[in-house]
């Protein structure tokens, strides 16, 4: 990537809710695109070397919101934004 571009991920992570990422794996077991989910840790380091936007690396839920996140909207999903020094 050159110096200036940006990074912008969402990812599947089955940190955030592991018993409904395991449903999901097991739906999408035999699709001809398996579901693919990693860990937090896993996704963060796709955005080594780069400087993170806020809020950094979140569930999409809590990606800039402009009200309260509930249980209820906390997703398996994680979102970030990256930008090459």
């Amino acid at each position: 990537m050159p110096p200036g571009s940006f990074l912008i991920l969402s990812h599947a992570s089955h940190d955030v809710l592991p018993e409904e990422s395991a449903r999901a794996r097991d739906m999408y077991r035999s699709a001809s695109s398996p579901l693919a989910t990693r860990s937090y840790a896993d996704v963060a380091a796709f955005f080594a070397g780069l400087d993170m936007v806020e809020p950094g690396l979140v569930p999409t839920s809590r990606w800039r919101t402009q009200q309260p996140v509930t249980a209820a909207m906390t997703a398996d999903l994680l979102a970030g934004v990256g930008r090459k020094p």
